[in-house]
């Protein structure tokens, strides 16, 4: 069960991390300027960490096996459904 539920884990960052990079190239593509400034961001509950621009915004959610990490030009948090 664990050996599953760490698999899982890195399924979701890899995700998190290609949806963050089509979310960056996106933008770039938009004629906006990339950011030049970035943090690192915590993934809790499982610990991973991801870099984002400093001037984007981050919400969680997780409910039962669900795992939810948003980052976002605009603020979300109103947006979360768990």
């Amino acid at each position: 069960m664990l050996k599953g539920l760490i698999q899982n884990a890195t399924v979701m960052k890899s995700f998190l991390v290609i949806t963050l990079l089509v979310a960056v190239s996106a933008s770039a593509q938009d004629g906006a300027a990339p950011p030049t400034e970035f943090v690192t961001q915590v993934l809790e509950p499982l610990g991973g960490k991801i870099v984002r621009p400093k001037d984007w915004f981050y919400t969680e959610s997780h409910g039962g096996p669900s795992y939810v990490w948003t980052f976002s030009r605009e603020d979300a948090s109103d947006l979360q459904s768990h």
